[in-house]
C-alpha cells in the first residue's frame, strides 16, 4: 500500500471499531489501541499479500480461512489487547474482512431463516454484533452492487417487516464497511 492508501485504511479500521463498540454500548477505548490494531492489521495484510480475486466467470464458492490460520492471525493483530475481550470478535470479523478469498457468489447467509421463519441476521442484536451488519464479511454484494442496489437485495430478502430495516439500514448495510472492503479489493486491484 502506498503511503495515502494505508492511512485511509488506517482509518477505515478504526472508524469501523469505533462504530462497532459504540453501537454496542462500550466505554470508548484509547486513540492509541485503535491505531495499534489497524496498523498490526495492516502489517498482517501488506506481509500476507490482498486477498485473492477470482477470475472473472469463475462461480466458485472461495471458502473461510482455516481456524487455526485464523486465530494465529487474530492473536497477532490485538497484540497487547489480547486479554480484553471487547476486541476479539470484531478483530477476527476485520482480519476475515480483509483477508479471506473473495466469494464470487453471495451465500445469502443474511437471509437464512430459521425453523421459526425468523432471520438472526436480520435481529437487530446480531447485526449489532457484527461489524458487517447483516451479510457476510465476504459477501461480493459489497463490492459489486451500489448501496442502493444493496439495499432493495437485503430489503427483498427480508423475512419480517421491511421497516425494521428501513428505520435503521446503517445498522444492517454499515457503510464504513463497505468503504473498507471497497479499500481492500482496490489495493488488490493495484
Amino acid at each position: 500500500m502506498s503511503p495515502l492508501q494505508a492511512r485511509e485504511f488506517d482509518a477505515l479500521v478504526i472508524a469501523n471499531l469505533e462504530r462497532g463498540f459504540r453501537r454496542n454500548g462500550h466505554t470508548p477505548v484509547a486513540t492509541a489501541d485503535l491505531a495499534g490494531v489497524a496498523e498490526r492489521l495492516r502489517a498482517l495484510l501488506e506481509e500476507k499479500g490482498l486477498p485473492r480475486v477470482p477470475p472473472e466467470g469463475r462461480p466458485e464458492q472461495a471458502g473461510d480461512l482455516p481456524t487455526e490460520e485464523c486465530v494465529a492471525m487474530e492473536r497477532r493483530v490485538l497484540g497487547p489487547l489480547a486479554t480484553d475481550e471487547r476486541w476479539a470478535t470484531p478483530v477476527r470479523q476485520l482480519v476475515k474482512a480483509c483477508l479471506q478469498p473473495e466469494f464470487r457468489r453471495c451465500r445469502d447467509s443474511y437471509r437464512e431463516r430459521e425453523a421459526d421463519g425468523s432471520c438472526r441476521r436480520q435481529q437487530a442484536g446480531k447485526a449489532r454484533g457484527r461489524l458487517s451488519g447483516s451479510p457476510c464479511v465476504d459477501c461480493p454484494y459489497w463490492l459489486e452492487l451500489t448501496v442502493e442496489q444493496h439495499a432493495r437485495v437485503v430489503r427483498d430478502g427480508w423475512a419480517g417487516d421491511a421497516g425494521t430495516f428501513e428505520c435503521d439500514p446503517e445498522l444492517y448495510l454499515p457503510s464504513d464497511f463497505r468503504a473498507l472492503r471497497r479499500h481492500v479489493r482496490a489495493c488488490a486491484l493495484g
